[in-house]
Parts: structure tokens; C-alpha cells; sequence
């Protein structure tokens, strides 16, 4: 499982407390998968510098860019058979913002933004284990 950002960098944007991912498959034909990660967005993120890279503030109505691929290994690890691209655009989205999509966050609590989101995440869950 890679996860994260690709480009130069990698290795402090993608570890803790910026970003970590895990998960497990199990069975087979079918089989099942469970990941779980999380990220941090910049909005300004020098690939050489931590300290001087600005973390971007979460609101609602905010319009947020990213870009997400899912890379299908049927085979072998590394051996790409197929992939799905956010957006349909297919560039090196590590290297060029413009292949980015925008998203407007929306308000979890709200009556005039509806969402899909939950207020309880799995992550809340998981937490409240410990209390």
C-alpha cells in the first residue's frame, strides 16, 4: 500500500503526523480489503522544507484542489494493469497541480449543506475504545 504524495519529499510529507496509511485483505475470489490512511493538505507544501510548508485550514465552503489515483495490481506488486484517475485527467499529479479536481468542503451538522458524511467516523470510533 503507497499512499500519500510521489513526488520529491515523499518521506516526511507522508509519514506521521502528516500522513499514514495501513490495511489487510483477506479471503479470496472474493476477497476483502480494509485501508485506512489519513493526509495532510498544504497549500503550500516546499518538498525540502517541513518547517516552511503551510498546512491548509479545514472550513467549510472552503474549495480544496487534489487528485487521487487507484492503481490495479491484479498480477504482481508494481505490475499496473489498469488504473482510475479523479477527474479523468491522466498526468503525473505528484508534479502538476493543474491535473488536480476542486472540491468544496461541506459543513458535517448542517441542514443547508446535505452530505454523505457521518459525524461519527470509524476513526471516532477507534478512539473512544480508549476511553
Amino acid at each position: 500500500l503507497h499512499f500519500g504524495y510521489l513526488g520529491a519529499g515523499n518521506g516526511w510529507v507522508n509519514m506521521p503526523p502528516f500522513g499514514d496509511a495501513g490495511g489487510a485483505s483477506w479471503g479470496r475470489a472474493p476477497n476483502t480489503s480494509v485501508i485506512e490512511m489519513y493526509l495532510t493538505p498544504f497549500d503550500n507544501l516546499i518538498w525540502n522544507d517541513p518547517e516552511g510548508s503551510v498546512v491548509s485550514i479545514l472550513e467549510p465552503d472552503r474549495i480544496i484542489h487534489f487528485g487521487m489515483i487507484v492503481n490495479d495490481f491484479d498480477t504482481e506488486p508494481r505490475a499496473i494493469r489498469a488504473y482510475a484517475v479523479m477527474g479523468g485527467v491522466t498526468c503525473a499529479l505528484w508534479r502538476y497541480a493543474q491535473c488536480f479536481v476542486d472540491g468544496i468542503l461541506l459543513e458535517a451538522d448542517s441542514d443547508s449543506s446535505p452530505t454523505a458524511v457521518q459525524t461519527t467516523t470509524w476513526a471516532d470510533i477507534k478512539a473512544s475504545f480508549a476511553e
